[in-house]
């Protein structure tokens, strides 16, 4: 493994010593664009509603201030990939390709023994495995010095081989310093240069700093990350206690704010559950208010209404103008709230 550097550095770029240019160009030429050998579309391991955020050879950021909600996440994308069968009920959302077999590799450097046991129960009864898969490695390395959390990482996936993820929760605790940028950008080139090894991704949750609107992570190291990650996964608990993910900078999707996913804490579950989106959350409002006018148009009729005493009942009942009485007859047509009977009369089918 690459050596990283984590002291400041003075670039010296000195010729290629005797046989050594053969060698430099003969890898450069393995990386050259060829039109006639694309390379193979990189695997899909992890997605939301069908969007890419994970695929192998890169990293993910999923970032979010404390106690919103990131180790949640992570243990509902662990279960996705033990089980890609499991209910999207229990996987919050995210589905995965699967492990199929390939190590996940999860270091916690921020919880207790007690609290990382608990993260990992709950991500299998996600799952709905009765079994720990082989290939599940979680750690806990919070009492683990900083220089031996690497060597354990390295070492860990050259002893698993074929490797699906890694989850590094949290990053930052992987540097001495994240506002040093020589360590910052030779940590995540790191990460990088492994993720393309391997083959697998990276997913690193990071705190973004407190009070921070536009989302900053800490230091130099949480801007090199999010230059460098195919995804950067944000994550907001509202005032409802509802957590919502979304992405607004990704390489191969985009998820807004209102179609994000949105989960947050059951009693009765014992865990974080789905919760409606923004979008659906308004929908099934608007739907509730258009079935209660519906309803008090119709209330105390019985024979039904013609189209144009329908019109003048919605103008009166509701305070619309025609065009606006129109529309609204036509959206509680289309979702069925009225039809037409035998007699061509209008009746509220609810």
């Amino acid at each position: 493994m690459a050596k990283l550097e984590y002291q400041s550095v003075t670039y010296v770029i000195n010729p290629p010593a005797e046989g050594e240019a053969e060698q430099l160009l003969a890898e450069l030429d393995a990386r050259r664009f060829n039109r006639n050998a694309p390379p193979p579309e990189p695997e899909a391991l992890f997605t939301i509603s069908g969007a890419k955020i994970a695929t192998a050879g890169n990293i993910v950021v999923v970032q979010a201030q404390s106690k919103a909600g990131k180790s949640a996440f992570l243990g509902a994308m662990l279960a996705a990939a033990m089980h890609p069968e499991a209910s999207e009920e229990m996987t919050l959302g995210i589905r995965s390709a699967g492990a199929g077999g390939r190590a996940l590799i999860h270091f916690d450097t921020e919880q207790s023994r007690y609290d990382h046991f608990a993260l990992v129960e709950r991500s299998l009864t996600r799952s709905v495995l009765d079994i720990v898969p082989h290939f599940l490695r979680s750690y806990c390395v919070t009492d683990v010095g900083l220089e031996e959390r690497l060597r354990m990482l390295r070492a860990e996936m050259e002893r698993a081989g074929e490797v699906f993820a890694v989850f590094l929760d949290g990053v930052a605790d992987f540097v001495h310093d994240p506002n040093d940028p020589a360590e910052a950008f030779a940590f995540v080139a790191e990460l990088h240069r492994m993720a393309i090894q391997y083959n697998c991704a990276f997913i690193c949750v990071l705190h973004e700093n407190p009070g921070a609107l536009s989302g900053k992570t800490r230091g130099h190291l949480g801007s090199q990350l999010e230059r460098k990650a195919e995804t950067n996964l944000r994550m907001e608990k509202g005032s409802d206690d509802v957590t919502c993910v979304w992405t607004d900078r990704a390489r191969h999707c985009s998820i807004p704010k209102t179609r994000g996913l949105r989960f947050a804490w059951s009693d009765t579950a014992g865990m974080h559950v789905p919760a409606e989106s923004a979008n659906d959350a308004r929908a099934k409002t608007a739907a509730d208010e258009l079935t209660s006018f519906t309803a008090s148009v119709f209330d105390g009729n019985k024979g039904g209404f013609g189209w144009r005493e329908l019109i003048d009942r919605m103008m009166l009942v509701g305070g619309l103008k025609e065009s606006g009485a129109r529309t609204r007859l036509k959206k509680m047509n289309e979702q069925g709230l009225i039809q037409k009977d035998l007699l061509h009369k209008w009746q509220f089918s609810a």
